[in-house]
């Protein structure tokens, strides 16, 4: 679809329609960096970032209606805005943080019936690059970003090598992949429809967890975070129960986050969403753009078993779960107001989401690496999904880095501090008593 001249427009997959119907309230707006640094040249970095807006089509994407139906729309690469901007010799931090400052109102609003992804490019010396990247969730998650950084390398290799580009085009009809994506759920996914069918229509209660300011009908969401860090030591007891129980990584903070919100709430049944890459076929391996799915995992927490047991079902659980994830939230809530019905809010409280680490790439010329720079450009008008928790996390390879954002008009910044030294140290000691009863370990650590 490079150079099209026309504008295309298409319907929405399922995926951007509930991000769509799901965030008018609040806009999940999403903000990386991307540092370049070496003897790289400014002209190819140009060039390539040129060529990754001609053929990644959601970068050219912008939603319109037509005859009343909300539509995907793609526009000519020339029409997306580009920045370029020379802080030579400047401190990265500081210029930043002023230039945005000054330039917020050009940089920052992401509107559905514009461009749904803004690219700038900070030069700060001769062998240091800053890319930042801000966009809507609707249209971009986090294997997005990985694929970023490998078509900018590919892109910069061919140019640098004066290879011709022209097979390196993205061949994808989005046409066909939402026909094809809608024909096999509405054909070959029964038995995961009565899955799902099952699973929500017996919702457990809202979690009944203590707030710092009462929760109401018109409760809004305002985005809070704390830090959230696993260190060396608890990373290896993590490591050697993985391998000892054969479970993943996530299924051992799954199974602690479970634990530890039916010790906060005296509930048993426990609902944590859980992100997918939703990327079945090869031909998404090359494209940016939102396929995210989410899933609801429940489990019944008995305080009676030792945490090794749990485990273990919360993993076979896990694994059957997924099992039925190609179904999208979407179309299962609007099957249950079919029926009458509707997703329970307690289904949507919490959800975990877990990455492996900011991605870096080296070249023979420069090294090219992710980074979240969120903290120094985030600003007041910025939210993301109103769960009234969100655990980040991302794999170090020895450590675990991320955060808790919880809901500001609920909970208070000491609180959000408590529930994730509440998570760390709970994780800690189950890991060292894996054979315990949980209610044991229970009484030596403290909500």
């Amino acid at each position: 679809m490079a150079g099209d001249s026309g504008k295309y427009h298409f319907p929405m997959t399922y995926e951007e329609k509930f991000f769509f119907d799901n965030t008018r309230r609040t806009r999940p707006l999403l903000q990386f960096g991307i540092t370049i640094k070496g003897h790289f040249s400014r002209d190819l970095v140009e060039q390539s970032l040129k060529l990754i807006v001609e053929t990644q089509p959601i970068i050219r994407t912008r939603f319109s209606r037509v005859n009343g139906e909300v539509v995907r729309e793609t526009f000519h690469p020339d029409e997306f805005p580009l920045r370029f901007f020379d802080l030579t010799e400047k401190d990265e931090k500081g210029a930043l943080s002023a230039f945005v400052g000054q330039m917020n109102l050009d940089i920052f609003p992401i509107h559905l019936y514009d461009s749904l992804i803004k690219i700038s490019a900070f030069y700060f010396a001769k062998d240091h690059c800053f890319l930042l990247i801000t966009t809507d969730h609707i249209v971009f998650d986090w294997w997005s970003y990985e694929i970023f950084l490998r078509e900018f390398v590919t892109f910069y290799e061919t140019l640098k090598n004066e290879q011709p580009t022209a097979h390196l085009s993205i061949d994808f009809d989005l046409d066909k992949y939402i026909e094809k994506q809608r024909f096999m759920i509405e054909n070959h996914y029964e038995s995961s429809f009565l899955f799902w069918e099952k699973t929500l229509s017996e919702p457990p209660e809202l979690l009944k967890v203590p707030t710092d300011h009462p929760r109401g009908d018109d409760t809004l969401f305002e985005m809070q975070w704390v830090p959230l860090f696993i260190n060396e030591e608890i990373y290896a007891k993590i490591r050697r129960c993985c391998k000892a129980n054969r479970v993943t990584l996530y299924v051992v903070l799954l199974t602690v986050i479970n634990v530890m919100y039916a010790l906060i709430s005296k509930q048993r049944d426990i609902a944590i969403v859980c992100p997918v890459a939703n990327r079945p076929g090869k031909e998404l391996e090359r494209l940016l753009g939102c396929f995210i799915g989410l899933i609801i995992i429940k489990n019944q927490v008995d305080t009676q078993e030792s945490f090794g047991e749990f485990l273990k079902r919360v993993r076979d659980v896990a694994f059957e779960t997924y099992e039925h994830q190609q179904i999208p939230t979407q179309l299962l809530g609007r099957n249950l107001e079919r029926q009458g019905k509707s997703m329970s809010s307690s289904l949507f409280q919490v959800i975990l989401d877990f990455n492996t680490q900011f991605y870096t790439l080296k070249t023979e010329d420069f090294e090219i690496s992710q980074s979240l720079h969120e903290q120094v450009f985030l600003t007041e008008n910025q939210a993301g999904p109103s769960f009234d928790f969100t655990w980040s996390l991302y794999d170090y390879e020895t450590y675990l880095d991320g955060r808790l954002h919880y809901n500001g008009a609920l909970f208070s910044e000491k609180s959000g501090k408590r529930f994730a030294n509440y998570y760390v140290a709970l994780m800690d000691l189950l890991l060292d008593n894996p054979d315990k009863p949980i209610s044991e370990l229970a009484e030596l650590v403290h909500f």
